[in-house]
């Protein structure tokens, strides 16, 4: 079975990955991983630019859109301000916050699996 990896780049790498990033994909054994890097503006704020704020709530919607509609087991990470907007999110489903998740039988809900961090990734 797949699992799905979603994943958000660090501040200023929203259209495409970051170098941690792409190690972190790259790394991944792809016979159970798919590495799904997700756009969304990446942006800290500055006179040309949309304010942090306002990039971590279009992220964290972006991420939550995208695990509601796989139908796989999902991971999901960033780096940088992306792994702040995963590691919220995650708590945020963990205090049961968000209860909708399409699944293959059609009732709605979030399927938890927390492990903890051997050094090492699977597979």
């Amino acid at each position: 079975m797949t699992i799905t990896c979603y994943w958000l780049s660090g501040t200023g790498f929203g259209a495409h990955p970051d170098g941690i990033s792409q190690t972190f994909g790259a790394a991944l054994d792809r016979d159970r991983f798919e590495f799904v890097p997700l756009r969304y503006p990446a942006a800290y704020g500055g006179p040309l630019d949309m304010s942090y704020a306002a990039s971590v709530d279009i992220g964290k919607h972006a991420l939550l859109d995208a695990v509601r509609a796989t139908p796989n087991r999902v991971a999901i990470g960033g780096y940088s301000q992306g792994a702040g907007i995963a590691g919220t999110l995650a708590a945020e489903i963990a205090r049961g916050e968000h209860r909708r998740r399409r699944t293959n039988s059609s009732s709605l809900e979030w399927r938890q699996s927390v492990r903890a961090w051997s050094g090492r990734w699977p597979g």
